[in-house]
């Protein structure tokens, strides 16, 4: 994929369009591009957090990240999940 579309596709995640957080996510998670990606997501915001968790099945991972999200949005702040 060009830069030129990359970019075209990050403009509108910064106009806060969904279909597009949502296929620069999957773009991220297939390693399509990952690195151009993140990097300038990274640039446009001054908050720069990524956070990772791991752990066996049946830890209560996706039960942290729900409350996370919870958490997060209660607080008017955007996630997105990988």
């Amino acid at each position: 994929m060009n830069k030129e579309a990359l970019d075209q596709w990050l403009a509108r995640l910064f106009e806060r369009d969904r279909r597009a957080a949502a296929k620069l996510i999957s773009w991220v998670e297939d390693d399509i591009e990952r690195e151009y990606i993140m990097r300038s997501i990274l640039k446009q915001t001054n908050q720069q957090m990524v956070v990772g968790i791991t752990g066996p099945p049946g830890a209560g991972k996706s039960s942290l990240v729900e409350a996370l999200t919870k958490l997060y949005r209660s607080n008017n702040e955007r996630v997105g999940i990988v």
